[in-house]
């Protein structure tokens, strides 16, 4: 019977895992800062709300308790201490899709997706914001607003409509970014390590073809 149950854990696991990887934008949170920069952003004396009102900073064992498991959750091999969770919920006709990005176990990223929309559904989470976050002049997709504590909303829409939420911890951003670029650095080694190898290989072949 725990064979049973053993083999059907691991096909439900992978069910999930290809589900989500299918269903859920996948966000590369580096990428996604570094074009914050191409974007005209909005100041606001709001606070930014993620998900129950939970704050940036919050490590995973208090998010359990403020909404709940995660529905999947994965970790990024590339870089150590960097884990996300997924998530979805629904407000009586709404459905929306959130993932929790934690390093060190600290949330620093969130990403809300709302599949499905038409254009009315569309224009009122628009006008929503402009009037939470008091924003009047905005003109088009996509577009940031960055709040009292320098925590950046990004709105844009490709498929879906996204709201992005980067933490403003200046401390946070050097640590995280700073371990990203060593990884950088690692691979473009191994990137070229591989070249001379593959060239070595290539000249070793046409030496041994020319005798």
């Amino acid at each position: 019977m725990n064979i049973i149950k053993s083999y059907i854990k691991k096909k439900t696991e992978k069910y999930k895992s290809y589900y989500y990887k299918n269903n859920f934008p996948n966000f590369d949170y580096f990428d996604r800062f570094n074009k914050i920069s191409d974007l005209i952003l909005y100041d606001t004396n709001e606070e930014f709300i993620i998900k129950n009102k939970i704050p940036f900073g919050t490590n995973i064992s208090n998010i359990n308790n403020l909404i709940g498991k995660c529905r999947f959750q994965k970790k990024l091999e590339e870089l150590n201490n960097y884990t996300i969770y997924y998530y979805k919920f629904k407000i009586d006709f709404l459905k929306y899709k959130l993932q929790l990005h934690f390093y060190n176990d600290m949330l620093f990223y969130a990403v809300n997706s709302f599949p499905y929309l038409d254009t009315h559904e569309l224009e009122e989470l628009l006008n929503l914001v402009k009037i939470k976050y008091k924003i009047q002049n905005i003109i088009d997709l996509p577009f940031g607003i960055k709040d009292k504590n320098n925590n950046i909303l990004v709105v844009s829409e490709s498929v879906e409509l996204i709201f992005e939420y980067f933490w403003g911890n200046k401390n946070f951003i050097n640590e995280i970014f700073s371990e990203y670029n060593k990884l950088e650095i690692r691979r473009q080694k191994l990137i070229e390590k591989r070249k001379l190898e593959i060239l070595k290989n290539i000249w070793l072949l046409n030496h041994k073809n020319s005798k």
